[in-house]
């Protein structure tokens, strides 16, 4: 928009608000709506929100057509100023003047999905699916709902419908590469994360997968590369170190253990790691640095799985500790 064409626009939103008679009844909707996308467009929330809201208070509009595109910018002008409720109601509005636009219910869907309002952000986006089936972002964000809801392998359906209309999708890979990662179904994961990988060289997480996949299946020697990889791309992720940590420790101890440490340094510190640690100096028989770890370990996670056999172990050992003292 030229600089005088958005003072103009500014001004008349101006006048709209200021005034108290109904101004803005013979103002042409069609204009009202273009002039409110190019002020969001430009940068200007505040302007598109004075004028959408002075708008459609004058009572309803010739073209409800318009009316709920007026509605929708209104609200990605609320949602440019942080005002989620705003947003919300704007697009809820316009998905119910015209709900045949599957713009309107994706981004009813995205706006509370936003707010972690995940329920009825999967009805919005089905309902936008339902509306734009060729949409790959509709399904995208669908999937990543549903595993916001914690029902990982309903994920699954839209982020292979994502696929199936974009395969060089590398997010949508990525996402179900995940969600068969945590259904313990890794051989299945494993193509998908090396599929991300050699569409983005420079994909991190996905080197990252490549090699915990092959550590979950017992395959050290193929996990090592691609986490090293991963550290390349970025240093400071603790999961990285942890994972390598373990790859190296059937062989090399004092890497390993850099490793480990290195991933309880960084923030967020993995916890595990300590749990690692402890039976590195286990198996080198340094007894008070593996009974330290342990307890690290159980301090991090109280409630972790196999807990009472680790406090257990703890007991054997600190009791062969003290024998061992003791005849000395």
């Amino acid at each position: 928009m030229a600089a005088s064409a958005l003072t103009w626009t500014r001004l008349l939103a101006r006048a709209l608000v200021a005034v108290t008679s109904p101004l803005g009844a013979w103002l042409p909707s069609g204009w009202v709506r273009a002039r409110v996308r190019a002020l969001v467009d430009a940068g200007e929330p505040d302007m598109a929100l004075l004028l959408g809201h002075r708008t459609l208070a004058q009572g309803p509009l010739r073209d409800p057509e318009d009316a709920a595109w007026i509605a929708f910018h209104t609200g990605r002008a609320a949602h440019a100023k942080g005002l989620a409720d705003q947003a919300r109601s704007r697009f809820a509005r316009a998905a119910a003047w015209l709900p045949g636009e599957p713009t309107f219910a994706f981004a009813l869907g995205w706006s509370l999905r936003d707010e972690r309002r995940f329920e009825p952000a999967r009805e919005a986006l089905e309902t936008a699916e339902r509306l734009a089936p060729t949409d790959p972002r509709i399904p995208y964000l669908l999937g990543l709902t549903l595993r916001d809801l914690e029902r990982v392998d309903e994920a699954r359906a839209p982020f292979e419908r994502v696929l199936a209309l974009n395969p060089k999708d590398v997010r949508a890979r990525y996402a179900l590469g995940l969600c068969l990662y945590e259904a313990k179904r890794l051989d299945e994961a494993l193509p998908h994360f090396e599929t991300v990988t050699r569409l983005d060289a420079k994909h991190m997480r996905g080197h990252y997968q490549t090699g915990a996949v092959h550590l979950a299946l017992g395959r050290l020697s193929q996990a090592e590369a691609p986490l090293r990889r991963a550290l390349t791309l970025r240093a400071d992720f603790g999961p990285t170190h942890y994972a390598l940590g373990r790859v190296l420790a059937p062989r090399d101890e004092a890497a390993a253990r850099r490793h480990l440490l290195e991933a309880l340094t960084l923030r967020p510190p993995v916890a595990a790691a300590w749990l690692e640690l402890g039976r590195l100096h286990e198996r080198a028989g340094r007894l008070g640095a593996a009974i330290q770890a342990y307890e690290e370990y159980l301090r991090a996670h109280p409630d972790a799985p196999g807990h009472e056999g680790l406090r257990r172990h703890l007991f054997e050992l600190r009791a062969a500790r003290a024998a061992s003292a003791t005849s000395l």
